[in-house]
């Protein structure tokens, strides 16, 4: 701080820990610059308590990496995308499934990914989500890298901060098996 100062150079909002009187460490944004007054240089600095943010930033950090494990290590096939379509979000279990990874579908569309037939029924089923609002449960066929694969998809709207849909999440559970054994069953 001082040698900045010193070069005529102002601190602006560094992160120092000062000691209260009570003993107890506090971090606080400091920012300081010099000025002449009619007495010589002074140096005019601001010092504003921080304590409260910097637990707010940590208690969203572990909240996104929360989030981030249940996402990734689930069992289900997730995916989040905008209101257009585009891909936002795709979790490990939806890199598997469909044989791509994040970096070639992020942005994409089900039209730019997948053949007509499904591209279709995955957009038409998201559009019902935007359009009435709810949360849907539907059977989705994917040809994945095993082959034709039945899915149960629940798709409900993700909400923007006015409260409007911003776009669909994608929960997808397998039940290929399932629906041989009932074939068999039938």
């Amino acid at each position: 701080v001082v040698r900045s100062l010193t070069a005529g150079n102002p601190v602006e909002g560094k992160e120092i820990e000062f000691r209260m009187r009570g003993g107890e460490l506090t971090t606080c944004s400091f920012s300081a610059q010099t000025i002449q007054l009619d007495q010589g240089p002074c140096i005019l600095s601001c010092v504003e308590n921080i304590d409260s943010r910097k637990r707010m930033e940590n208690e969203l950090r572990q909240n996104q990496s929360f989030l981030s494990d249940v996402i990734e290590h689930n069992g289900a096939v997730i995916c989040v995308k905008d209101i257009a379509g585009g891909y936002k979000l795709v979790n490990r279990k939806w890199e598997e499934a469909v044989g791509k990874t994040r970096d070639q579908v992020l942005g994409k569309t089900d039209e730019d990914l997948f053949p007509p037939a499904e591209a279709n029924q995955f957009r038409q089923n998201d559009l019902e989500v935007i359009n009435t609002e709810l949360v849907i449960e539907k059977e989705e066929i994917l040809q994945s890298t095993e082959g034709s694969r039945t899915y149960i998809s629940i798709k409900f709207p993700l909400r923007t901060e006015n409260g409007t849909v911003g776009g669909v999440c994608g929960i997808f559970t397998d039940i290929t098996e399932r629906k041989k054994n009932e074939e068999r069953i039938r």
